[in-house]
């Protein structure tokens, strides 16, 4: 019920907040380990996990009935320093979104001023997310509160 009422506009919102926070934690521990030998940036991406997310959860002909729908969460909730260290449930699929650069530097490739520029901009789109799920709420409570009125 709760689900039908508020489609599947919330659950965008909502995987993509859960996916800007990720991305943002993958960030900052490029920036973290801007001083340490070997390390080699990572990135998450969010686009193509988004649009997977879309595909495979809203366009499987649930769109139409969203009370079927399940949100996947913690899909990626596993934090390694390199892919290799650890293997999670269900083999490295879980590890899919995770970009790791190719790059090599001394003594990483981590360029501090493009990963607080990413960071900047990442933090942007998790703010705009965020107000736009606020504002779909007011839109909900104001037809609630207003609609009663008439």
């Amino acid at each position: 019920m709760i689900k039908r009422l508020f489609g599947s506009t919330v659950q965008i919102l909502e995987k993509g907040l859960d996916l800007r926070a990720k991305r943002q934690a993958v960030l900052a521990s490029n920036v973290a380990n801007a001083d340490t030998p070997g390390y080699r940036a990572k990135d998450l991406d969010f686009k193509r996990l988004m649009n997977r997310f879309i595909e495979n959860e809203l366009s499987s002909g649930q769109r139409g009935n969203p009370s079927s729908l399940e949100i996947k969460k913690g899909a990626l909730a596993l934090s390694v320093t390199h892919p290799d260290h650890l293997i999670p449930e269900g083999g490295a699929s879980a590890l899919e979104g995770l970009k790791v650069s190719d790059e090599t530097g001394v003594p990483n490739n981590v360029d501090l001023d493009l990963e607080m520029a990413r960071l900047a901009e990442n933090s942007i789109k998790y703010q705009t997310n965020l107000q736009l799920l606020i504002k779909k709420f007011e839109g909900l409570k104001n037809a609630v509160t207003e609609g009663g009125r008439a």
